[in-house]
């Protein structure tokens, strides 16, 4: 699939990216499909084979939906598969499928601040480093990957598992300075000036107690859940996942 849709290796044989960035590989895959995108499905209602999403646009901290909102809704669909984080799974599916959610509630996942920046000049360190005992976990030069623009300087840095929870609820405006600081010590010192940085929070980044199922399906209601949650924190345990519950839904 991989050679098919264009990746190429990547620091190693054994790693691929997509070209001309990680987004070509799902535009590919989703190329003929019906996709609406940004909405965030608040309930699953109906019952097997006539289930209705609600759904709203995802809320701005800065807008309050007026008080007389009312969630859209759309269906009647025969299947309705989750492919997201459990621990977001798990209240969609407490209504219409109780005992999916308490099979839901053992897993485990792990947050992710991140650093995105870009810098004027070439930094001293390695194209990708993982590291322990420190708030960086991984670092890597994301325009030494094939198809970037190699003369620009850009970097993605995300923090380890327990730094990242213990510094959970912060802003990312407060994360930042903090995460270049982090930074800056794997160079030895201080930093050039970036010419962009920004912090993100992923609350749920990296799967640390796995489902031990590749994946989770009701034939009888119609209902599922899939994603790399279910085995392991690789993204080719979430294709893995993702096949499954396929075979799974054909078998029906």
């Amino acid at each position: 699939m991989l050679d098919a849709l264009g990746a190429r290796p990547w620091i190693d044989s054994g790693r691929r990216v997509g070209v001309p960035n990680m987004s070509a590989i799902p535009r590919a895959l989703a190329g003929g499909m019906a996709i609406t995108g940004l909405r965030q499905v608040t309930a699953i209602e109906g019952g097997p084979g006539a289930w209705r999403l609600r759904h709203v646009a995802p809320q701005r901290p800065d807008r309050r939906r007026p008080k007389e909102f009312t969630p859209e809704e759309d269906g009647p669909f025969t299947a309705v598969v989750l492919a997201l984080p459990a621990p977001q799974a798990l209240p969609l599916l407490a209504g219409p499928a109780p005992h999916l959610a308490e099979v839901l509630s053992g897993v485990r996942m792990a947050p992710c601040w991140t650093l995105m920046a870009a810098f004027g000049e070439r930094l001293p360190l390695p194209d990708s480093q993982r590291l322990t005992g420190g708030p960086i976990g991984w670092a890597a030069r994301d325009s030494s990957k094939p198809g970037r623009r190699h003369e620009d300087e850009c970097w993605v840095v995300q923090a380890g598992a327990a730094w990242s929870r213990e510094h959970l609820e912060r802003s990312p405006e407060e994360m930042l300075p903090v995460l270049l600081e982090a930074f800056g010590k794997l160079v030895g010192g201080a930093l050039p000036p970036p010419v962009h940085a920004a912090a993100h929070r992923w609350r749920y980044a990296l799967t640390e107690v796995p489902l031990g199922a590749p994946c989770l399906w009701d034939p009888v209601l119609g209902l599922g859940a899939c994603g790399d949650w279910c085995t392991a924190a690789r993204a080719e345990a979430a294709v893995d996942s993702g096949a499954a519950l396929a075979t799974a839904m054909r078998a029906k």
